[in-house]
């Protein structure tokens, strides 16, 4: 640490010692390094040094000892301390007491206030959020792989050191992304780089799971459990306002609060609003900087979600974490953690950076291309096998299947929790086993239901577990829906479930029924008899994953009726859906791309993104008092890629965009840029047919350039290129309708 940090650090920790201003300051033509007036007649004065030597400790001492013989004529008391960079031999500290000087080294000093490195210890002896390790519950200590984290405002990309350079200089920070993308291990890693920092620069950097503070109303009740949970006095950080050198690391704004909803937007806003009130009271406080971690649908949009947190969006950086490692990434990781180089890398690999690192350490066949798993429902399977018999290793005391069964009834359980991830109770375990042994549970049994995978206690005080990995929970969910339909399990039918499948289980139970005209059969069957009984959650399950199947591009539900639930991920796209109707329910994504539906209504619903249509103005007659928070933006190449459309219409929509947009300019538009930023999609001879239809009705003019054909906007057709846009897969314009038919 340079002499300047030294100084500086000893300053604020005295600030934070006395809670008050530490300044060098000349007292009686003495200059003095470090000084804290606490009264008129009440000093502290601090010497620090960089030169640990008797000598120069002797010479601060008659500095401060013949200060303080002045000071006390004027009737002044001072408490006096030399702080020195290292540790003090017993003879320095002997010397200092008997001027009544207190020599100490600038750890010590800072463990006046708060002992940090004890903190650093401890802290990274806990799991960040779900880094963990299956197999013992410790954390997990995999070396952390480079990825980028993408600022959602201008598609810059920030690596790890970027963001903890921002945070040391105060920044407010939200990192959005799906579960199991990399959210908290980027929080692990940032705060191992901070903290390694400590002995070079004057920050303190505090990482914090918010789950663990379920129901906090201010910042000193989560700091209060925090430092209890790790038993460390939390006294000194009673005014964190006051202190610049604070970096907060808060990891999982979603998880924080109930998942209750309702159909009423303001009281879900409300609802979300109140959930995270401490943690707006912390950043409010926070004068350094501070990172806040969640999943990006748990707010209706970034304006909520700055609202709630009391952030504005001038000064707050919003980052996303990529969905999915790449191959070369997946390469790395293999390198690194597990000493292995691949050539095969299975298209059916789960490579958002959780699940795949739980894949890689413990199923050994995944890249040997001869293997059994050919999908994510195969690796789903042969995932749950390697859990439950993992658990009947580890206590003999029950069979896997049965293990297997167990953990299947509590995901059932979770499915009428309040919370998504639980709680289960003890009752909740007892009761699973119950229903699957026909038994009570003995001490041994009980002991297995303590630690089943994918479980986690609520907190130190609780005996309450919830579920900690949502790829767990949603495959056992889909396993629970598999079971059910497989064994004519109809008692399902009368309960009331309240949480979705997420995108995971759909996957998983979507791959199940796939290519087996029989199971379609069977499951839609099984909805259209549960839809005139309670579940309609059961049914909705069943709907999505049925809507998920590609080969399916008209699918006849029979009447159902869905109502009064929220529904994870529906994809219509690119089929004729007939028969189904929704009412007062919530949807999170929501895809209609393309499709054609057909006596299917949705009724008094709230989406909060819908894909394949582009505003409000576009929405069809089938949508009756619903509110959608977003529609699918198509302002860019890259967007219009995601848009789900067949390569015709993408063509199509690139053209318009690219031609039009030079309207203003009075520009055109070079051939050879027009399919720029396609790559595969860009198929010529579409290219040329779309653009002759344009040309032939005139929509738009092409004439020779120096160096090539150039195309312009004839200006009249501004309004109706900018509808066929808007409108997308819901376009009845002529030149929509040619494209979509070119396929």
């Amino acid at each position: 640490m340079s002499w300047k940090n030294l100084e500086d650090t000893v300053r604020n920790i005295a600030s934070y010692i006395w809670d008050a201003p530490a300044i060098s300051k000349t007292i009686d033509e003495v200059q003095i390094d470090c000084v804290v007036e606490l009264r008129d007649d009440y000093l502290c004065l601090v010497e620090v040094s960089q030169n640990n030597t008797l000598e120069k400790v002797r010479t601060d001492i008659s500095k401060l000892a013949a200060l303080n013989f002045s000071l006390m004529g004027k009737g002044i008391y001072s408490e006096k301390y030399i702080v020195l960079s290292e540790k003090p031999t017993n003879s320095m500290r002997k010397l200092g007491n008997e001027s009544k000087i207190t020599v100490l080294s600038v750890d010590e000093f800072e463990k006046k206030w708060f002992d940090y490195k004890k903190y650093i210890y401890l802290r990274s002896q806990q799991s960040f959020g779900s880094v963990i390790n299956l197999e013992n519950g410790t954390p997990e200590n995999d070396i952390y792989i480079p990825v980028s984290y993408i600022d959602i405002k201008t598609g810059e990309r920030y690596d790890i050191d970027s963001i903890a350079k921002k945070l040391e200089k105060g920044s407010k920070i939200i990192l959005k992304g799906s579960f199991g993308t990399g959210k908290s291990r980027c929080v692990k890693q940032l705060f191992e780089i901070l903290s390694s920092k400590h002995d070079i620069l004057p920050i303190y950097t505090i990482a914090i799971n918010l789950r663990e503070h379920w129901g906090a109303k201010n910042y000193r009740e989560v700091l209060q459990r925090h430092f209890e949970d790790l038993s460390i006095d939390s006294k000194g950080f009673n005014k964190i306002s006051k202190n610049r050198n604070l970096i907060f690391l808060l990891d999982g704004f979603d998880e924080i609060g109930s998942q209750s909803w309702s159909i009423d937007p303001e009281k879900m806003h409300s609802v979300r609003a109140r959930a995270v009130v401490s943690i707006k009271d912390m950043i409010m406080n926070v004068q350094g900087g501070c990172l806040i971690t969640g999943r990006e649908h748990y707010f209706n949009s970034d304006k909520e979600m700055l609202d709630c947190l009391g952030l504005d969006t001038k000064t707050t950086l919003i980052l996303e974490c990529s969905e999915e490692f790449n191959e070369e990434q997946i390469r790395i990781y293999l390198e690194k953690n597990c000493n292995k180089s691949v050539h095969y890398i299975p298209q059916w690999l789960p490579k958002r950076p959780l699940i795949m690192s739980i894949a890689i350490h413990n199923i050994s066949d995944i890249f040997d291309q001869e293997s059994s798993i050919v999908n994510e429902c195969d690796f789903w399977d042969k995932f749950l096998t390697l859990l439950s018999k993992r658990e009947a290793r580890i206590s003999s005391v029950l069979h896997d299947e049965t293990i297997k069964d167990i953990m299947i009834r509590v995901a059932r359980i979770s499915r009428i929790k309040d919370k998504n991830f639980g709680p289960i109770t003890l009752l909740d375990l007892n009761k699973a086993f119950e229903d699957i042994t026909g038994e009570r549970p003995n001490e041994e049994s009980a002991i297995m239901l303590h630690r089943l995978p994918g479980l986690g206690r609520i907190n130190a005080d609780s005996n309450d577990r919830m579920f900690v990995d949502s790829y767990i929970l949603n495959g056992l969910r889909a396993e629970d829906i598999i079971q059910a339909v497989e064994k004519s399990d109809n008692t399902v039918f009368n309960e009331k479930w309240i949480n979705p499948l997420n995108i995971e289980g759909i996957n998983i139970l979507s791959n199940y029924i796939e290519y087996d005209e029989k199971r379609f059969k069977d499951f839609l069957n099984s909805a259209v008899l549960c839809a005139r009984k309670n579940n309609s959650m059961f049914v909705a399950d069943i709907a999505s994953a049925i809507c998920k199947i590609p080969i399916y591009s008209v699918i006849d539900f029979k009447n159902i009726n869905i109502s009064d639930i929220q529904i994870y991920f529906l994809d219509f796209s690119n089929k004729q859906i007939k028969n189904l109707n929704f009412e007062n329910v919530w949807i999170n994504d929501f895809d209609i791309t393309n499709a054609n539906l057909i006596n299917t209504n949705f009724i008094n619903s709230v989406i909060d993104k819908i894909k394949g249509i582009t505003s409000k103005n576009s929405l069809p007659d089938y949508f009756v008092a619903c509110d959608i928070s977003e529609y699918q933006p198509v302002s860019t190449v890259t967007r219009i890629k995601r848009a789900n459309l067949n390569r015709a219409q993408t063509i199509l929509v690139t053209i318009i965009k690219k031609i039009f947009s030079t309207v203003t300019k009075g520009n055109g538009r070079k051939e050879e840029a027009l399919l720029r930023g396609l790559g595969d999609r860009g198929d010529s001879k579409l290219c040329d047919k779309i653009l002759n239809k344009m040309i032939t009705d005139e929509i738009i003019t092409k004439h020779k350039g120096k160096e090539g054909w150039i195309y312009s906007p004839i200006l009249k057709n501004t309004e109706r290129m900018c509808k066929i846009l808007s409108d997308l897969s819901n376009s009845q314009d002529d030149l929509w309708i040619f494209a979509t038919n070119l396929n």
